[in-house]
């Protein structure tokens, strides 16, 4: 009986415990200061919607131009162009597109509209580089975005893959063999020769190549962008002349030989033409990086 007293008022006890508890807080300064109030993060604007044609800055020479939104992965894509809106390609292209003669390249024409306002309004080389320079650094994935028709014809590459490199590599070696020859006749300087040497690789390439081996890398672009208009144009009139109806071989001699300019005729002949042409731009531009230094030692 005592131990049933005892456990009863142990219970008791336990209950009354339990029943008077109060929760207590803790502060750091021991103070009678209240719990910090937490601020609700307001949630973010969302972003302006870009509207053609708007500057992305008040000072700067961007403007917004072509918009396509991919709902699927949540994307824009935006095309910029200089504040100068390529009026002098524009032109080129509609009187191209008047005519309708080959003679009239929007790119030929495009370059000597520009050279005659520069010339005309005075303004300096330097000054307009500046303000092209953000189409000379969209030059270089221009030139990548190329391997897209490679890879829808990736099949056909690996059918013929043996004569798709050998083809390069002899046009290759044409061209490094014809800028050779030139300048042995002509009796050009070394600085001249390789200035003229990487002519017939895309000017990502060639500009390079000539500032390496000591030339001016200016005058390359100039050069580059000669012979593309003229593999441009005379493409299709070639083909004909020699009778080269197989695509494979349109594409592989086009691009070895008239690099992205030519490409882009390649492209209007035809989906394997252009495949095949892109990729003879970048085999062709790996060997005439490598093979450049060993021909320029012939000129000294």
């Amino acid at each position: 009986m005592k131990h049933f007293r005892m456990l009863a008022a142990g219970l008791c006890s336990a209950v009354l415990l339990c029943g008077f508890a109060i929760p207590a807080y803790a502060y750091s300064d021991g103070g009678n200061e209240e719990p910090p109030v937490v601020e609700e993060t307001p949630a973010p604007e969302p972003a302006p919607t870009i509207t053609p044609g708007e500057g992305f800055s008040v000072d700067g020479n961007l403007v917004t131009r072509d918009l396509l939104y991919d709902a699927a992965t949540n994307k824009q894509f935006i095309t910029v162009e200089t504040s100068g809106g390529m009026a002098a390609f524009a032109l080129g292209a509609l009187i191209n597109k008047t005519t309708g003669k080959a003679i009239f390249n929007p790119l030929l024409l495009g370059s000597i509209f520009v050279i005659i306002l520069l010339s005309v309004l005075n303004i300096s080389y330097a000054d307009y580089k500046v303000s092209a320079a953000p189409v000379n650094y969209l030059l270089l994935p221009a030139t990548i975005s190329l391997a897209i028709p490679l890879y829808e014809k990736w099949d056909l590459l690996k059918e013929n893959a043996a004569a798709i490199i050998a083809g390069i590599s002899v046009g290759t070696l044409v061209s490094l063999g014809s800028a050779l020859a030139l300048a042995l006749a002509l009796g050009l300087t070394r600085e001249q020769y390789a200035t003229l040497l990487p002519k017939s690789v895309t000017t990502a390439i060639s500009m390079d190549v000539a500032a390496e081996l000591g030339g001016i890398a200016a005058l390359t672009g100039a050069i580059v962008i000669l012979t593309g208009i003229a593999g441009n144009l005379l493409a299709e009139v070639v083909c004909k002349i020699f009778h080269i109806t197989d695509p494979i071989a349109k594409g592989v001699g086009i691009g070895t030989s008239a690099h992205a300019v030519g490409t882009s005729k390649a492209l209007q002949m035809g989906e394997v033409e252009g495949a095949m042409s892109g990729l003879s731009i970048a085999v062709a531009g790996v060997l005439t990086a490598v093979l450049c230094p060993f021909f320029v030692s012939f000129i000294q």
